[in-house]
């Protein structure tokens, strides 16, 4: 069936059209270089599903990958001229590219707003084959297909309940003073606004995800990032994107002062988000900040902790992006911190960044107290060589997964990390001499991706999920929240 793609507006991050016009010669021209480079690489790295029928690589060693050689070979001079055109022009960009589409009415209804935050892994090819997982291009369409479906079908309210479909376990508590549902659910609840890491790498990517998000959203940021020498040695942009409901108001993004090893490649930093809300007099404002932190930090003995640093910044950005663009009216609804933190509440070698002063700042919602999660706190980063396993292939497989313990124990890292290095991305459950899981207290509990609230604003939380709607699509599992003001 077809699907309705709206108009969208894409609007100029260069000062004007001219530049534009460059950016676009320079795309074009690097264009060929970028992709037979990617393609030569991923030759080298099959991912598990390939590599348990190797006769489908010798085609590919025997073919393709002489044929990209060549290829690379020849585009190196057009693609160099096209950088040189590219990098002359960075300084006059914008951080961030703005699309929009056409705005449909919103029923808001008692001041119930939900957010959503998922680490997409839409690297270009060769580096998300380091992830064990491939087609980029495809998820990507197929990741936005998802997300925008779930809105346009409403089968959630902004509470995370299901009115169309089922889900077997979907749990309700409450915690504390808080009349607050949570649970694993199969589908993506009726999300009002959508963090995305690892979204952006790519314009053509990023793109293709935005033609399926505008078909819910009429607001997205993507190509977020500051290009420079120092920056990111102009290779990728922040990875970062967000989609909106709501108007945008005014935008922002600073980079990280402090990266290590492969992130000195990327513009990681912290994009902030002034948005429109419902109007009744006065203006009504939320704020919401996206990041994506230090990825394998190691151990950096007498080095201090890029994390611990980038969170310092954090916290004074957050400030400073509120008090430049607040008016003296203006009623602040929401303060949202969300994002990729690369670190969990329990694992030994998070345990001095999760004791950082953000932590008292914003809520993490699935933290019982510093070093111990709530019992039904789910693990948020797949096992990678698990990632293709048929069981957690579905929305319902995964999720089936996710409330079992040794099951999510066999899929989920586990909360227990002594050292941050890129090993641990092929840790698997430890097993007894018979080939079974071994219970552990932090098995499947590595819980890195987080949505929070900031303390002692005017809010409700009414739900917390962990959503597996994006199963077999990416090595995270998105989590959401739902407040009401």
């Amino acid at each position: 069936m077809s699907q309705h793609v709206p108009d969208i507006v894409y609007h100029n991050p260069y000062p004007t059209s001219l530049y534009l016009l460059f950016d676009n010669i320079a795309r074009c021209l690097m264009f060929p270089f970028k992709s037979c480079v990617d393609n030569f690489c991923s030759c080298f790295l099959p991912i598990t599903t390939e590599l348990a029928k190797p006769y489908l690589l010798l085609h590919i060693y025997f073919i393709f990958l002489p044929l990209y050689f060549i290829m690379t070979i020849c585009s190196i001079p057009i693609g160099f001229f096209g950088y040189l055109i590219w990098f002359s022009i960075q300084k006059r960009r914008r951080k961030f590219r703005y699309s929009e589409s056409s705005p449909f009415v919103l029923h808001t209804k008692h001041y119930d707003f939900t957010f959503t935050t998922a680490n997409l892994c839409l690297l270009p090819e060769s580096f998300s084959r380091f992830n064990n997982l491939n087609r980029t291009s495809w998820r990507a369409y197929e990741q936005g297909r998802v997300i925008a479906q779930a809105q346009l079908h409403k089968r959630f309210n902004s509470n995370g309940d299901v009115k169309n479909g089922t889900t077997s376990n979907l749990q309700k508590s409450k915690l504390k003073a808080k009349n607050m549902e949570h649970g694993t659910i199969p589908h993506f609840p009726m999300t009002d606004f959508l963090l995305l890491q690892e979204g952006s790498w790519e314009i053509t990517k990023a793109e293709k995800l935005g033609q399926q998000l505008h078909r819910a959203y009429p607001h997205i940021i993507y190509d977020i990032g500051s290009h420079s020498l120092s920056s990111n040695l102009t290779f990728a942009n922040s990875g970062l994107m967000f989609a909106s409901k709501y108007p945008i108001l005014a935008v922002d993004f600073k980079p990280f002062s402090k990266r290590y090893k492969q992130c000195k490649l990327a513009s990681k930093g912290l994009l902030q988000v002034d948005l429109g809300l419902t109007s009744m007099g006065k203006r009504e404002v939320g704020y919401i900040f996206n990041t994506h932190l230090q990825v394998y930090q190691g151990s950096l003995s007498g080095t201090e902790p890029i994390q611990m640093s980038q969170m310092d910044e954090m916290i004074r950005w957050t400030e400073e992006f509120e008090k430049e663009t607040s008016g003296d009216d203006d009623v602040i609804l929401f303060d949202i911190l969300g994002g990729d933190f690369n670190l969990d509440n329990m694992s030994p070698v998070d345990r001095e960044s999760c004791c950082h002063p953000i932590f008292s700042v914003y809520e993490d919602l699935g933290r019982v107290k510093t070093g111990k999660d709530y019992d039904w706190a789910r693990g948020t980063e797949l096992r990678q060589l698990l990632v293709h396993d048929p069981l957690i292939q579905t929305p319902h497989g995964l999720c089936h997964a996710l409330s079992d313990d040794i099951l999510m124990q066999t899929y989920v890292l586990d909360s227990d990390i002594e050292v941050s290095t890129p090993a641990i991305a092929q840790y698997l459950a430890k097993r007894d001499e018979n080939g079974k899981v071994i219970p552990s207290p932090w098995g499947g509990r590595r819980r890195i991706d987080f949505v929070m609230p900031r303390k002692g604003t005017n809010t409700e939380v009414t739900g917390y999920n962990f959503v597996t709607a994006l199963a077999g699509l990416t090595d995270h599992i998105p989590v959401s929240i739902s407040l009401r003001i």
